[in-house]
């Protein structure tokens, strides 16, 4: 438990560039674009350690299906989710081609979810429609069908939240949920799922059931220890398994790459 913790930091150098060792001024346009560029290039290559973590467990323990929730509302959650499931989309894509296998393939494909049925935001960072989604299909709306839609990335898949009807934790444990979950986990080899907040939230244990884990993700300088403390207790005591944790924007105030060698 928790060996993804710190696999993800969306992080920031803080120091200030030497402009006599470096031969530029830090607060020129050049050197302000080779502190971004540094910083893409250390956040991609953070990401690309998650998807390793990630796929490590799914061989080893066979997780494909994983909430992504954090202790309260505004920790990053929804960007991690979204970026993960573009970065895990595009290894699935290029496994498809090299098999010649198209994005229906069984168990090749990303399938992303959005299960904060009370304020959603994947359907806006997909730039698609929320309706109809997840609550139509609990409703009885779509005659038990359920839309997925297929985007831009032909391994990309998404399941948006629907119409908005507030927290219901019950509509998690209907028995055609349960069913559902069951045909996607053979059709898809991750589905991720965008929860809601662990406090406060009573769906979200409820939704984390139908998973194989939860990682949690913690913003860096803002979420109390002991806030983090209860939201792991609550997943644990609802028997959820915490696969790890992301501590999301951490900041270095020395270089990077000293901080990792501490770290061995």
């Amino acid at each position: 438990m928790g060996y993804m913790y710190d696999a993800l930091n969306l992080s920031t150098y803080s120091g200030n560039l030497d402009p006599e060792q470096q031969g530029f001024d830090p607060s020129s346009k050049l050197s302000q674009r080779f502190i971004r560029r540094k910083h893409a290039d250390e956040t991609a290559r953070d990401f690309a350690m998650l998807k390793m973590r990630l796929r490590q467990a799914h061989e080893e323990k066979g997780t494909k299906v994983i909430a992504i929730t954090s202790a309260v509302a505004g920790e990053g959650k929804t960007t991690i989710t979204h970026r993960l499931s573009i970065l895990l989309s595009q290894s699935a894509n290029e496994y498809s081609e090299k098999s010649n296998n198209n994005h229906n393939s069984k168990g090749h494909g990303i399938l992303v979810i959005d299960g904060n049925l009370t304020r959603p935001s994947l359907q806006r960072m997909f730039k698609t429609p929320a309706i109809p989604g997840l609550t139509d299909f609990a409703h009885d709306e779509l005659q038990n069908r359920i839309y997925i839609r297929s985007l831009s990335n032909h391994s990309l898949c998404l399941i948006t939240s629907g119409r908005e009807n507030g927290a219901d934790p019950d509509i998690w444990n209907l028995d055609k949920m349960n069913k559902l979950f069951s045909r996607l986990r053979e059709s898809y080899e991750y589905i991720i799922i965008d929860a809601p907040p662990v406090l406060g939230h009573p769906e979200t244990i409820e939704l984390c059931r139908l998973t194989d884990g939860a990682l949690m993700v913690i913003k860096a300088n803002k979420t109390r220890v002991q806030t983090v403390k209860q939201a792991k207790e609550e997943l644990e005591s609802g028997s959820i398994t915490l696969l790890g944790a992301v501590l999301n924007k951490r900041r270095f105030f020395i270089p990077r790459m000293i901080y990792r060698r501490t770290m061995y």
